[in-house]
């Protein structure tokens, strides 16, 4: 339901600690959706920051490799990739090959 661009009013949802590990943001809160939660689209508002990002040099993200405070996003071009899978647990796998143009 939710787009990216767009902006939300969210009510009904739960505010809980940030996990320790694997977090997408360094947060300290964690917002979790309920069946009651609504969401409702919004006209932009220039109050409201568009885009969050904690950018590092790239060279520094062989650093982070293992890391489980932080998930990481690299910046990259998908040079090729396998047709996906499906393993004996039912879980998919696609195999992907990126290219780093600095």
């Amino acid at each position: 339901m939710l787009k990216e661009e767009e902006i939300y009013a969210i009510s009904n949802f739960k505010l809980v600690s940030a996990p320790k590990k694997y977090k997408a943001v360094d947060a300290d809160y964690s917002i979790n959706f309920l069946y009651k939660t609504k969401i409702e689209k919004r006209v932009a508002s220039a109050v409201i920051p568009l885009y969050k990002f904690e950018l590092k040099p790239f060279p520094e993200v062989k650093n982070l490799v293992g890391n489980a405070a932080m998930l990481i996003d690299v910046l990259v071009m998908v040079r090729s990739y396998r047709k996906p899978e499906t393993r004996n647990n039912g879980a998919h796998k696609i195999d992907v090959i990126l290219t780093d143009h600095r």
